[in-house]
């Protein structure tokens, strides 16, 4: 019987702190570029959608900041 191992490779280390932390959310490729979620962490410590280019760029797209602005997403 063969076994087949996944291949892994890290294409990003979130910090906890603006870029955000714990992501949660499948990816999303358009362009070659994934787009996520991260349920901590931001500029206010609530979630972070994401931008991840090919070459480990990450960008945040928006950062919530709770109340009426949303707060820790999950997909």
């Amino acid at each position: 019987m063969r076994c087949l191992q996944a291949l892994k490779t890290v294409l990003y280390s979130f910090t906890g702190g603006n870029d955000g932390s714990s992501p949660n959310s499948g990816l999303l490729m358009k362009k070659g570029n994934l787009y996520g979620m991260t349920f901590g962490g931001g500029t206010s410590g609530d979630g972070t959608v994401f931008e991840l280019t090919s070459d480990g760029t990450e960008t945040v797209l928006h950062s919530f900041a709770g109340g009426s602005g949303g707060e820790t997403p999950s997909a």
